[in-house]
């Protein structure tokens, strides 16, 4: 398997990609992988990020509740509304 190493961000853009303003932050971050090709799989880091998927996850969950409880109690104040007009 071959690894790219990742760019910075004083690297040029590929045509017709934008570089994220916030993007500078990681620079050390990026240094350290690739100075560190080893530590891309050490359990510690492969844990780390499946804890993050995992939070990501529940997050997303946690929004499509939130989405639908907003939804379906929009649908019943309709029905409330349509209800008190057939009782007028």
């Amino acid at each position: 398997m071959s690894l790219r190493k990742a760019s910075f961000p004083d690297s040029p853009a590929p045509d017709g990609i934008e570089r994220h303003p916030g993007l500078h932050l990681w620079k050390p971050q990026f240094r350290a992988l690739n100075e560190n090709r080893g530590y891309l799989w050490a359990l510690v880091y492969t844990d780390h990020l499946k804890t993050i998927s995992d939070q990501a996850d529940q997050m997303k969950e946690s929004d499509d509740l939130d989405l639908e409880l907003a939804s379906t109690q929009d649908k019943l104040g309709e029905l409330r509304n349509k209800f008190a007009a057939m009782r007028s």
